[in-house]
């Protein structure tokens, strides 16, 4: 699966939650998570992961807003949503899928 299919996915899946990724949050998710090994991984999963990623979003850094009244995501966004990810103790079924891809490893 090209890397540009999976930031289309994820970038959809952000826009589903109302939400939309900057340039510089989405490499930095990417200098933070190998999407690229989620080839091969169902899409129903791979949605699952998408959603529990965004859903972990607490308070988005700025307010800035798209014209379709989205809200854009910066850089800041994104450490703190692998932080939150990183710290969550209700990865649950997830938790094999999000260490597989967080180049940072699991504990």
């Amino acid at each position: 699966m090209p890397i540009n299919d999976v930031i289309a996915e994820l970038k959809a899946a952000a826009s589903k939650k109302g939400y939309e990724l900057s340039d510089g949050s989405a490499h930095r998710l990417i200098s933070q998570v190998d999407l690229k090994r989620l080839e091969g991984v169902p899409v129903k999963q791979r949605d699952e992961l998408y959603a529990f990623l965004f859903e972990r979003i607490d308070q988005p850094y700025s307010n800035q807003r798209n014209i379709r009244g989205q809200i854009i995501l910066h850089e800041p966004d994104a450490d703190a949503l692998i932080a939150s990810v990183r710290s969550s103790r209700s990865l649950g079924k997830l938790r094999d899928l999000w260490c597989l891809i967080f180049i940072g490893g699991c504990l």
